[in-house]
Formats: structure tokens, sequence, C-alpha cells
């Protein structure tokens, strides 16, 4: 099934959130492991007092980032493992997912709403993630995106 390890940066467990810093580590295999992740990392962002805006753009983005590696980057292929990553602090959410598939290039994803673009199917994942959240990056292969979403004050 999935592993399960979480670390937080107060090396205790006595109280959460941590004074610091919480981290965790997921594997999924499927589009259906997708949604129990994010309602956990939705869970973890409430314990931090996130803004339930900030939530919703980091859900959505996080999850159209899984549902790409898993459905594009591995082709549904429940032998692969795509990686979550996230770190939570009091002042943003730091999420990696890597997948095992060949990977792509993002400058090659035209931006839906371009002339030309506009009623084409599609293609709207990557937009929407780097307006939902702070920052967007990519690895050098594409199989490998990094997302932060800063709290909103």
């Amino acid at each position: 099934m999935v592993s399960h390890n979480k670390h937080d940066g107060s090396f205790s467990d006595k109280g959460f959130p941590p004074s610091s810093w919480i981290f965790k580590e997921e594997r999924l295999h499927t589009l259906a492991d997708i949604r129990p992740k994010l309602q956990a990392l939705g869970e973890d962002m409430r314990l931090w007092r996130f803004h339930s805006t900030d939530i919703f753009c980091a859900r959505w983005a996080i999850g159209e980032a899984l549902h790409n590696a898993i459905y594009h980057g591995h082709q549904e292929d429940p032998s692969k493992t795509a990686q979550l990553n996230y770190l939570i602090s009091s002042d943003y959410i730091l999420a990696e997912i890597i997948d095992e598939g060949p990977g792509f290039d993002p400058r090659r994803i035209p931006n839906p709403f371009a002339k030309g673009q506009v009623g084409q199917p599609a293609k709207r994942g990557l937009f929407f993630m780097r307006l939902f959240m702070s920052w967007v990056r990519f690895g050098d292969r594409g199989n490998r995106v990094t997302l932060c979403k800063l709290r909103t004050r």
C-alpha cells in the first residue's frame, strides 16, 4: 500500500503543531490514492491555522501535480510510485512531487488563454498550478515539480 513517515522540527511528540515545522513523505500508486493524501495535507494546514483560501489553492495545485504524475507520467501504471514530500511551517507549505515517468518540458505547454489556445482541450493544469501557488519549479527532466504557497497574512 502506501508508506507514511512524519517528522517534525521540534524533535518532540509533545505538542502539535510543532514549534517550527512538520515534514511528511507519502507514496502513491493510483489516482484513488490522491484524495486521502490531499485530505491529510488539508488537515495539517488547518492545524497550522492556514486560511481556507491557502488550503484550497495548495490542495488544488498539489492534487493537479499528483494527477499529472500518475496519469501522464506513469500512464496509470500502479507498479510505479509517485512520491509526495511536503513541509509545513508557520509561513509556508513547500511540496515536491516526483514520478518515475519520462518527464516533459513545461516550457512547451502553452498558456491556455493565449491567442489561438482558447477553446483547446486540457493544458490548463499547469496554468492554474502557477496561479494558485506562490511559485512552481520543475526539475531538469520534468518529472519533479516543487511548489510553494506562502501563508496569506
